[in-house]
């Protein structure tokens, strides 16, 4: 019998052939039809001129274009990727409340804060109150306690009794008291305003030398003093020479110069 594509007249199969051409042939599922542009029929009026008329666009106001794509530029705070139309209003928006708005005219604001001793609920101001007492009322920053003898509390021992036992001083050896001022009485030289302890000493201050210490004994005092012709430094004496030669030594006084050339 014949298939699909064939008929079939007494002992002879044809292939059913469709569509345009005069072939005698079939085509293979496989072919192909390579077409010449000039061949193609329905083109549209804006290729039929042969020419790739590409518009080209550009990123205006508010957009950007990366490759091929473009993007809303967003600006200012926010994460959501979606524009807001230009009709947009932020009414019931939680952050949309009296105390964001900035710039308020005095004429309409009632701007204050409560500062230190005050607290303020709503719109009303109240006295932070501290201490005892009930009164509804502030004390001035002037103000005073005149209070009685009797309503004081936690007085010491000595002052209990209501009697001023007063301890009076004098002043005694070394010490004088000028009203209720004691001075350690100085003596002798000396600046300091500190008093010296009973077992000071002295040992390395400068003054304390050999040559300050008088009534030294001539037992253990060597006071000697370089005269006329003999000079004294430190703890040395030394002849003092004059006019020429060269000599360490000195002449005697009943020296003379005989065979001298």
């Amino acid at each position: 019998t014949a298939g699909t594509g064939l008929s079939l007249a007494a002992n002879q199969f044809s292939v059913n052939f469709g569509g345009t051409g005069a072939a005698t042939t079939s085509a293979r599922s496989d072919h192909t039809h390579i077409v010449n542009w000039g061949d193609l029929l329905g083109l549209p009026p804006g290729f039929a001129d042969g020419v790739d008329n590409d518009t080209l666009y550009s990123a205006g106001t508010g957009l950007s274009l990366v490759g091929t794509q473009f993007n809303v530029t967003f600006g200012g705070n926010g994460a959501a990727t979606s524009a807001a139309r230009s009709d947009h209003n932020h009414v019931g928006a939680p952050w949309l409340n009296w105390t964001n708005l900035a710039g308020i005219p005095a004429s309409v604001s009632n701007s204050y804060t409560a500062g230190t001793g005050l607290s303020l609920a709503a719109n009303q101001f109240s006295v932070n109150f501290g201490g005892n007492g009930a009164a509804t009322t502030s004390a001035r920053s002037d103000h005073t306690h005149i209070v009685n003898w009797g309503d004081l509390l936690g007085l010491p021992a000595g002052f209990a009794d209501g009697v001023d036992n007063d301890t009076l001083y004098s002043a005694g050896t070394g010490l004088s008291l000028v009203g209720t001022q004691f001075n350690v009485s100085f003596g002798t030289n000396g600046v300091a305003t500190a008093a010296a302890r009973s077992d000071h000493n002295h040992v390395g201050q400068s003054w304390l030398n050999w040559t300050n210490i008088a009534g030294a004994p001539p037992s253990s005092s060597n006071s000697y003093t370089a005269g006329t012709g003999l000079s004294l430094v430190t703890n040395q004496f030394s002849v003092d020479f004059g006019i020429n030669g060269v000599a360490t030594t000195s002449a005697r006084s009943d020296h003379n110069h005989h065979g001298q050339s």
